[in-house]
């Protein structure tokens, strides 16, 4: 199949949302019939320190850490979401000794609803995970002992998507960062399980983002060379344009279905 028939299709495919100007060569491994493009994505890990305030134990100091896969750009405009969303609080030692001592607790369990995470560059500006059709988020049961921490995933397991989220109208970063939670804090203890009541934490005070994705021009296509080739493969393909990545691996190419290698 010719590539310029499919030229549209590619265009339409994205090319990836992540080119940059440049050339790039592609070795097709099956006939060269150019017909989408997958963008690349980034996983990304960013750990903040909330400040809390706690039943009992009062005010306290929780790590929390987040992770997800995000694109590693988008284009303006753009529909996309963010993938495997997770999360886990680390309990000071301090606060499950004290449960451990004053309740004989075993396991511990969070559930939050209210999780907000601030968004710029996109919209909605905000997104509560704690809320439908997100949460309440809630943890799996966590063995506690005293004189140590307890690392608690929540939810128990990775949101699968949060979106849709769009894209400004104008190229710029796209950057989201964890806000205020309020989340239920109970216990397993030998007479059944004790709820302390609500923890409410904020924000950390200027925050690096949890993730940030470059907002760029859609790519173009000005030529394709050869436009045709043999079912056996094996083709170089030269595709010439703007708006390509510098990063061959952020450079992704459908060849009849079949990744091309960049």
């Amino acid at each position: 199949m010719m590539i310029r028939k499919n030229l549209s299709r590619l265009l339409s495919g994205g090319l990836g949302a992540s080119l940059v100007a440049g050339l790039f060569v592609a070795t097709a491994t099956t006939a060269p019939s150019a017909e989408a493009a997958t963008s690349a994505t980034q996983t990304f890990t960013q750990t903040y320190q909330l400040s809390c305030t706690a039943p009992i134990v009062g005010a306290l100091t929780v790590p929390l850490t987040i992770s997800g896969t995000a694109p590693s750009q988008i284009s303006p405009n753009q529909v996309f979401y963010i993938t495997n969303s997770a999360a886990s609080l680390t309990i000071p030692a301090s606060a499950i000794t004290e449960a451990v001592n004053l309740l004989h607790a075993s396991a511990i369990t969070i559930k939050a609803s209210q999780f907000v995470v601030t968004d710029q560059g996109v919209t909605p500006t905000s997104v509560d995970l704690g809320a439908a059709p997100f949460g309440p988020l809630v943890s799996a049961a966590t063995p506690i002992s005293a004189n140590l921490p307890a690392t608690v995933a929540i939810p128990a397991s990775p949101i699968p998507q949060v979106g849709p989220i769009t894209a400004g109208s104008a190229p710029g970063p796209f950057e989201a960062f964890p806000g205020s939670s309020i989340a239920d804090i109970s216990f397993t203890t030998p007479s059944g399980i004790s709820d302390l009541g609500n923890t409410t934490c904020s924000g950390p005070s200027n925050p690096i983002p949890m993730v940030s994705v470059p907002v760029v021009n859609a790519p173009t296509v000005t030529s394709v060379s050869p436009s045709s080739g043999t079912n056996a493969g094996g083709n170089t393909v030269t595709i010439n344009g703007t708006g390509f990545s510098t990063t061959a691996a952020n450079d992704t190419i459908d060849f009849g279905g079949n990744p091309a290698m960049v």
